[in-house]
């Protein structure tokens, strides 16, 4: 089984496990965390990635628009994400590495 949740059912139970699916829409770092936000057909979703966890840190460094990738990892409140909570996450998979950038934004 691939993913629990689309990102549009993301909001209980907080703390919960989930893994969900999606592209990459962007990468940002910030201090001691990446920031990457991921779509899917119902949705965008914040996944906060810690330097403390060295290994996904490093793990998620070379992301990049359009990878589409497998998130595992605890749901948790956070009022400034865009839908209200974010991922933790324990483990990224990269399930398909975008070759190139699309000749257009797809993306709106």
């Amino acid at each position: 089984m691939l993913r629990t949740h689309y990102i549009g059912e993301l909001r209980q139970p907080l703390g919960g496990s989930v893994r969900i699916t999606g592209w990459v829409e962007r990468v940002k770092e910030v201090g001691r965390l990446r920031f990457i936000w991921i779509r899917d057909k119902t949705g965008m979703a914040q996944v906060t990635v810690s330097k403390e966890n060295k290994a996904l840190f490093e793990k998620t460094a070379d992301l990049r628009l359009h990878d589409f990738i497998l998130v595992t990892g605890k749901l948790a409140e956070k009022p400034i994400a865009r839908v209200g909570v974010e991922i933790i996450p324990t483990e990224v998979k990269v399930l398909s590495k975008a070759e190139t950038p699309l000749p257009i934004d797809v993306t709106g």
